[in-house]
């Protein structure tokens, strides 16, 4: 088990295995206090679904890059209108905006029981950036779970995240065996 005091690098195969992780990951936090946790992985390797698990289990705040984007621009904000022009364009968010957005959401007061921290950082400015924002804060990432999985369960959930938004689209069958119908 990580020691609180080194970045841990934890490798998964898939989602449904990071359950036998958390089962040991009180023993983590015992003692630690502000525990600062970052999620690496492709998109669709299922970061969200362990942050949940473990901000849950820790009690701590999920930070998430795309719900705070998606947040903004439901505020109808200035910054907001910006995020949407990027996204909606396909671009990623330029790394000051990302920062920018961060180091607001960590000066909340529900931040400060420790964070997990889903989709950032994704550039080695980012990861720079963050250490001078936790170095403000008297703080340092506790632990990285970087989070690997075959290229095809990526693109199969990818997709069917898409899909399952397109709703004259339904999944027959189960796991790869099963296949896209369109409805006409």
């Amino acid at each position: 088990m990580c020691s609180a005091q080194n970045v841990c690098l934890c490798f998964f195969k898939n989602t449904y295995r990071n359950v036998c992780f958390l089962k040991n990951i009180n023993s983590i936090n015992k003692g630690v206090k502000n525990l600062i946790i970052v999620m690496l992985g492709a998109p669709g390797s299922g970061k969200g679904t362990v942050a949940k698990l473990l901000t849950d289990t820790l009690n701590i705040e999920h930070i998430s890059t795309g719900d705070m984007f998606r947040e903004e621009i439901k505020s109808g904000s200035k910054l907001g209108k910006e995020l949407e022009n990027y996204m909606s364009d396909g671009k990623l968010v330029p790394d000051d905006v990302v920062i920018k957005i961060l180091d607001e959401r960590l000066s909340r007061p529900t931040a400060q029981n420790g964070v997990v921290l889903d989709g950032f950082p994704r550039t080695k400015i980012q990861a720079e950036h963050l250490k001078q924002l936790l170095e403000k804060r008297n703080k340092k990432v506790d632990v990285a779970i970087q989070l690997n999985i075959p290229d095809e369960d990526i693109i199969y959930r990818t997709v069917k995240r898409r899909i399952k938004q397109m709703p004259n689209v339904s999944y027959i069958g189960s796991g790869y065996s099963g296949h896209w119908e369109i409805e006409k």
